[in-house]
């Protein structure tokens, strides 16, 4: 979710110096070494915003939602930058004017993302941190999983990471504290850009079938995690090294 934001400063920053001031190339590299120092000392800064009010005897998630919500408030400076950045009214001083408004919205910005990345620590207990944390970059689509664990659908989930273009089959246990652990990872290198995935539904046949949509490659595409069994009890078991359908019908579909 912050990446875009992310990856939007650092390809726009030495263009708008260039354009706007008429900075040259090597102009560039101070103001923007700059924007990058402050964003890592708000990175480090605004980790700790939560802790200062936890010792204060504010709740965990309450101390975490508020430094969120104050730090999400002040990238709305950024759009001081057209008026500051204004050469005409402010001479000289409108490049560094406008390089300061730039810096309090990227160190807000990595304040905000050192505590979205901490909210997981907070939800889920140490043993399960590493576990939740690597399903993925930038998670666009969470299915529940209906094929498995059998008897009891609500403790699996299957979550499709668009950045790492991988799905993850994330299991949480029943014994009340909600760790969950990584089953099963799918990745196929036919996948351009997966935003959604579903587990299908099972009414006339049982099967372990998930369809994955990839916006990029302009595809719905369907993969089999386990076998198919109809409803008159025969299966589609796997075939030669787990590449075909093999359903015992004389055929191969």
């Amino acid at each position: 979710m912050t990446d875009g934001i992310w990856w939007f400063y650092l390809f726009w920053l030495p263009d708008y110096l260039k354009k706007q001031f008429g900075m040259t190339k090597e102009q560039v590299t101070l103001p923007t070494f700059i924007v990058y120092g402050v964003a890592i000392v708000g990175s480090v800064y605004g980790g700790s915003i939560p802790m200062t009010l936890m010792k204060r005897g504010w709740p965990v998630y309450k101390a975490r939602m508020t430094a969120m919500f104050l730090i999400a408030i002040a990238p709305l400076s950024v759009l001081l930058t057209q008026y500051f950045g204004n050469v005409d009214v402010f001479g000289n001083k409108a490049a560094t004017l406008a390089i300061a408004t730039i810096c309090i919205g990227a160190a807000a910005h990595q304040a905000w993302s050192a505590n979205l990345f901490t909210t997981v620590s907070d939800m889920f207990p140490k043993k399960a941190v590493g576990s939740v944390t690597g399903i993925g970059r930038n998670p666009t689509s969470i299915a529940l999983s209906k094929g498995e664990p059998s008897g009891n659908t609500q403790t699996q989930v299957l979550v499709n990471s668009r950045t790492d273009r991988k799905v993850s089959w994330v299991r949480f246990s029943n014994n009340g504290n909600n760790s969950g652990s990584i089953v099963r990872t799918l990745q196929d290198t036919r996948l351009a850009d997966p935003i959604a995935v579903e587990d299908a539904d099972n009414f006339a046949t049982m099967g372990y079938v998930v369809s994955v949509a990839d916006h990029a490659g302009k595809a719905l595409r369907n993969y089999r995690y386990g076998p198919v069994v109809f409803t008159d009890g025969k299966a589609c078991a796997k075939g030669r090294q787990g590449k075909e359908l093999d359903c015992g019908f004389g055929h191969n579909p």
